[in-house]
Order: C-alpha cells, then sequence, then structure tokens
C-alpha cells in the first residue's frame, strides 16, 4: 500500500518566495496517519535566502484568534531554514521507495510551490517528483458533501496537515 505525505506550510508571506516558519506533516496509508513530523524554523536565518516576508500576512498573524497558533509556533525549537527543509526530505525519504506515493499540500500554488522555492533558495532538492505533486484543496472543493474536521489548533502546521489528511482520507 502507499504512503502519502500531506504538508502543512505556516509562512509570513503569500507568494511563492513566501517566508516558510514552519513545516508540519503527516504521512498516511488511505486509513490511518502513522507518521508525523513538526519543525520550527528561524526566521532571521531564513531571511539570508531571500524568501520574503509580507506585511499583510505578519498583521494577520498577530490577531487576537491566531494567539493559540502563534504561541505554539513561538514553543517550537527553530533551526535554521536548510536543516529543517533537509530534515523535512530526509523525513519523506525515510518511506521506501517503491511506497512513496504523492506529497499532499493545500493550494495548487502555495504549499508545495512554496516548498520548492525554499528548497531551490536552499540549494536543495524537492523530497519528490514533479508528477507525485498533489492538490489537497482541489479535492476539497469537489468533495464538499465530506465534512471537514479540525483536531489540534487551527494554523498549527502538523495539525493542519493531519487534519487535512484525515479528511482526504
Amino acid at each position: 500500500m502507499a504512503i502519502h505525505v500531506m504538508h502543512d506550510i505556516e509562512t509570513w508571506g503569500v507568494g511563492n518566495k513566501a517566508m516558510p516558519v514552519s513545516i508540519g506533516a503527516v504521512k498516511f496509508d488511505g486509513n490511518d496517519i502513522i507518521d508525523k513530523f513538526h519543525v520550527g524554523i528561524d526566521p532571521e536565518d531564513a531571511q539570508r535566502y531571500g524568501v520574503e516576508i509580507d506585511a499583510g500576512t505578519m498583521l494577520w498573524w498577530m490577531s487576537e484568534e491566531r494567539d493559540a497558533a502563534r504561541k505554539e509556533w513561538l514553543a517550537l525549537p527553530k533551526v535554521d531554514m536548510f536543516a529543517a527543509l533537509d530534515g523535512y526530505a530526509m523525513w519523506v525519504a525515510e518511506t521506501p521507495t517503491g511506497e512513496l506515493g504523492s506529497l499532499w499540500g493545500n493550494g495548487a500554488t502555495f504549499d508545495n510551490v512554496i516548498l520548492r522555492s525554499a528548497c531551490d533558495a536552499a540549494g536543495l532538492d524537492y523530497p519528490v517528483k514533479f508528477f507525485k505533486d498533489e492538490c489537497y484543496r482541489t479535492v476539497k472543493n469537489r468533495c464538499k458533501d465530506v465534512e471537514f474536521v479540525h483536531i489540534g489548533t487551527h494554523h498549527s502546521a502538523v495539525d493542519d496537515a493531519a487534519s487535512q489528511a484525515l479528511h482526504l482520507m
């Protein structure tokens, strides 16, 4: 059975080169979540790679309704962007080669694109071949009759990834 990966990238921007500040991901087999990954990224280190911060996104993160997510992010240990991306790629690769399914992100132009841009900026390979990229948002928008239930903290990268994977399954 194929093992898929659902990831969620929390950012301080919205464009293709948005600054990633955390990566959360889960591996799932179509029935269960079988592994989790979560890492915070040091934004001062990330800046040196040319990723972009958006003032509107920063104001969005400062709103009261994001207090829980902001507190959770602040509590995460932060590593440099290269280490975060390299660690994520190694975690994805730990799935036996013949069993890796797709890499799912929320939005054809968001999570996967931002992750790919960050990998390019850090001089790293993207964790999967382009044909394994999948858009969860497209599936979600076409299956509105399936109830979405959020688990954990909204805008915690790992909780969002788990919620999305459970919804997709």
